[in-house]
């Protein structure tokens, strides 16, 4: 019988040694975004200051290169002080000089943070398992669907109340209505889990998609976004340096340029906007698409070039230094961009091939200069060219 207790305690013991794990993850290491957005930053110290735009001097530069959003899970891999080092899994803003490796970690003050080590289990179940892109460094995917998730998640595909497109819930779906998907949503003020209702026409369910059909999604997605915006003229989606989040509207031309920085009035604690390739990377997240590239740069080492005699699809990409556009609509020869201030836009727009090149109106003339290597002059909201680029046709996703 002694023998028998100590092999018992020797089994208990070893168990307390297990790491405890979530989704297959060590949740000493986990933690979760517990407010609607937050900026973080590639270097500390984090600025006072933050601005909406991308510096035109270096004295007042925005430092933003990222923003999280409520219920995305991190892992935490330095502190200083109030400080945590986390990496977000699906996110690429470079690729390590010397071994490749992809760059994918930022700074973020403790406060944003709910470490899941310290949360009842019933907090836990709250919080959508993390999507999943089985891909390699490159972006390629290792199986044939775009990712996996679980079951009974859902998706903000417009703001909802102080949360931003993009955000992802646990459904509940025992408490549906016919118009709300019911949730289940940690809140500050209570230990338990709260459930809320969000009308079904602001969100989707997700669902393992294959590669095209993810890429139906996010051009889907992508569209009815920009027409629901131009429903509210002249409300816009601003343009946002390091943006990745979509919660409130902003009036269109309420910009201006002070201290070599752009900036708007903001009434928010935070900055919500896009700038092009995060915009690109939040929508293709959320439709299924494995896409990690936040930067323009690393999307040009990592992306997959069109070439002579491959057929163009919508939701591709055109690339320039600096910028990158989607293919939103073929037949009408449009894109789909998160254009800066400078351009005299600021937002998230839809317009068509001329009104972006001089003398392209269609995306035979597009394939035609890119394939050529041709320069191309860019055009400004007057119709001038300001600038010459020489342009790259980028696929989705790579095959």
């Amino acid at each position: 019988m002694l023998l028998l207790r100590i092999f018992l305690l020797g089994l208990s013991f070893n168990g307390l040694l297990r790491a405890e794990l979530w989704f297959g993850r060590d949740i000493e290491q986990l933690a979760v975004i517990k407010d609607p957005v937050v900026d973080v930053f590639i270097n500390v110290p984090l600025p006072i200051d933050i601005v909406p735009a991308s510096p035109q001097s270096k004295v007042n530069g925005c430092r933003r290169a990222h923003q999280c959003l409520f219920n995305e899970v991190v892992t935490c891999i330095a502190r200083e002080g109030s400080l945590v080092k986390i990496a977000c899994e699906n996110v690429i803003y470079g690729l390590d000089d010397v071994t490749g490796v992809p760059l994918n970690s930022f700074w973020i003050t403790e406060d944003h943070l709910l470490f899941l080590k310290d949360m009842k289990q019933e907090q836990r179940a709250a919080i959508p398992q993390e999507m999943n892109f089985d891909v390699d460094k490159k972006g390629l995917l290792r199986d044939e669907n775009a990712y996996m998730i679980e079951p009974q998640t859902l998706v903000l595909t417009f703001p909802w109340n102080e949360f931003s497109l993009g955000t992802r819930f646990v459904r509940v779906a025992d408490y549906d209505s016919a118009q709300e998907y019911a949730v289940k949503m940690n809140t500050r003020a209570n230990e338990i889990p709260a459930l809320m209702a969000i009308p079904k026409q602001l969100c989707r369910l997700e669902k393992a998609l294959s590669l095209q059909q993810a890429r139906i999604e996010f051009v889907m997605v992508l569209n009815q976004l920009v027409d629901r915006i131009e429903q509210l003229y002249p409300q816009v989606i601003p343009y946002v340096w390091g943006g990745s989040s979509f919660v409130h509207e902003y009036q269109d031309l309420l910009f201006y340029e002070h201290g070599g920085v752009w900036e708007r009035p903001e009434k928010y604690s935070v900055y919500t906007g896009y700038d092009c390739s995060e915009f690109i990377l939040r929508l293709a997240q959320m439709s299924g698409v494995p896409y990690l590239f936040k930067t323009t740069r690393v999307l040009e080492q990592c992306a997959q070039e069109l070439k002579i005699g491959d057929t163009l699809q919508e939701g591709d990409l055109i690339w320039m230094p600096g910028h990158v556009m989607i293919v939103s609509n073929i037949p009408r020869n449009e894109i789909i961009e998160a254009r800066s201030y400078s351009s005299g836009f600021g937002k998230v727009q839809r317009l068509s091939l001329k009104e972006c090149f001089e003398g392209i109106t269609t995306y035979a003339d597009l394939q035609d200069a890119c394939f050529a290597k041709k320069t191309l002059k860019m055009l400004n909201k007057e119709g001038s060219p300001v600038s010459d680029k020489q342009c790259k046709l980028l696929k989705l996703y790579r095959e």
